[in-house]
């Protein structure tokens, strides 16, 4: 038989006044009280545990060079020392973790071997000394040791120690009796206690908590970069521009927007004359006044738009050497202009 490494869970009693249970089902009405009746009696018959902790079990070993481990047999007029070649200690403490105060519990402890020793010291807290009464191992087990323990309150533990000598193996076996709805788990070494637990599970769902909400707000993040970069470009119209050369004039037409806070279309017109000589030019669709450029300069205007698409708009355009002609180019233009404004500004 191997030694069960994992833990018993806990499980916890509700303590909850019977008038409790009353109020509730004459709220409830009878179904009601009748089902919450159900619930409260299988939580009481909720099977519970209690823990038993292996501390030490280990072969023991003088430790010193020429010194042996030994014991008197024979008669008390002919004593002999025997070496004990193999010795062996457990040690063990029964917690009672439940939330329920044992009265009258029976521990039973059985080893691998004839000649064992056994101590067992009084509770923490109850003090009540513990009653040895008889046990009969059962095979495979070889000898065995029952205690009645009077009173082990919740919270309380009472400590055992044992010596056995030749056993066959570092394996035991216990065994709780008379104590209805309580198991007995079994731990190597300290298990965690429930604040241990609940800390470790309050750390754990910190970490995961932190972990999601950067994680969250990551995304959030991004997605209100994403959103406001469309927007910005959404916000935005590219440069329509057209470069002519017609009749010795070299003229470059150039629309470009911008959406305001009022939900307008801020749309800049720029005609600049890149050529050699002067030359005038008109655009109805823009301003209804001929433009007179010189070579090197430029005018500039905007309007206030309410919904600019690019569309192709005429233009006419003389020269200093009295030729004209028209052509068209394309431009942001809105049928619906709310305002606008230019004047003559020399080329960027």
């Amino acid at each position: 038989m191997t030694h069960p490494l994992n833990l018993v869970t806990q499980a916890s009693e509700s303590q909850v006044p019977d008038y409790v249970k009353y109020i509730a089902g004459l709220v409830t009405g009878g179904l009601g009280g009748a089902a919450l009746a159900e619930w409260f009696r299988r939580r009481r018959d909720k099977t519970k545990a209690i823990q038993l902790i292996e501390r030490v079990n280990r072969p023991l070993t003088p430790g010193f060079r020429d010194i042996t481990f030994a014991r008197i047999v024979g008669t008390s007029e002919h004593q002999l020392l025997e070496e004990v070649k193999n010795l062996r200690e457990y040690q063990f403490t029964l917690r009672n973790t439940s939330r329920v105060h044992l009265k009258d519990a029976v521990i039973q402890f059985e080893f691998p071997a004839d000649d064992v020793q056994a101590w067992a010291e009084r509770p923490t807290l109850s003090k009540t000394t513990l009653i040895e009464q008889d046990a009969k191992a059962t095979a495979p087990w070889r000898k065995a040791f029952r205690w009645n323990i009077p009173h082990l309150p919740a919270g309380d533990s009472v400590e055992f120690t044992f010596r056995s000598v030749d056993p066959s193996s570092g394996e035991y076996e216990t065994a709780l009796y008379n104590t209805e709805g309580i198991i007995l788990g079994r731990a190597i070494g300290e298990p965690l206690t429930e604040v241990a637990i609940s800390a470790k599970m309050f750390f754990t769902i910190a970490v995961i908590s932190v972990i999601t909400a950067a994680i969250t707000l990551g995304n959030a993040v991004s997605d209100w970069s994403q959103k406001r970069e469309a927007e910005k470009q959404s916000d935005f119209m590219g440069d329509q521009v057209t470069t002519f050369d017609l009749v010795g004039c070299k003229i470059k037409v150039a629309s470009f927007g911008e959406k305001g806070d009022n939900g307008l279309w801020k749309v800049g017109y720029r005609i600049d004359n890149v050529g050699d000589i002067p030359c005038v030019v008109l655009v109805k669709k823009i301003v209804p006044e001929e433009i007179k450029l010189d070579q090197g300069r430029g005018w500039y205007t905007n309007k206030l738009l309410t919904m600019p698409s690019p569309s192709a708009i005429e233009i006419s355009i003389s020269s200093s050497k009295n030729s004209s002609a028209t052509t068209t180019v394309t431009a942001y233009v809105d049928p619906f202009p709310v305002f606008s404004s230019g004047g003559d500004h020399p080329p960027q």
